[in-house]
């Protein structure tokens, strides 16, 4: 239904799809990426299954907005709201 609305409207969008990978090649490119905050986030999590998994995404979200940025990774900053969400 709102696939018709979309293409009746006029409207076009642009969608990409990014797989990213939780490996520990992933985690470890991705670590040095992360804020102070980040990193302590990833350390509070039970497992270190969780926290490589955490680590990559992490990494991996920073790569992808600063390529759309055109801004270094690292540099990036969140602001997040009262829920703790970005």
């Amino acid at each position: 239904m709102m696939g018709a609305m979309a293409a009746s409207s006029g409207v076009s969008a642009h969608v990409q799809l990014h797989v990213l990978r939780a490996t520990p090649e992933a985690a470890a490119e991705g670590e040095p990426l992360l804020s102070d905050d980040e990193r302590a986030r990833a350390a509070r999590f039970a497992t270190p299954i969780l926290r490589a998994r955490y680590t990559a995404f992490r990494g991996g979200l920073r790569r992808l907005l600063a390529a759309q940025l055109s801004a270094d990774p690292a540099r990036l900053r969140f602001v997040y709201g009262p829920q703790g969400r970005p």
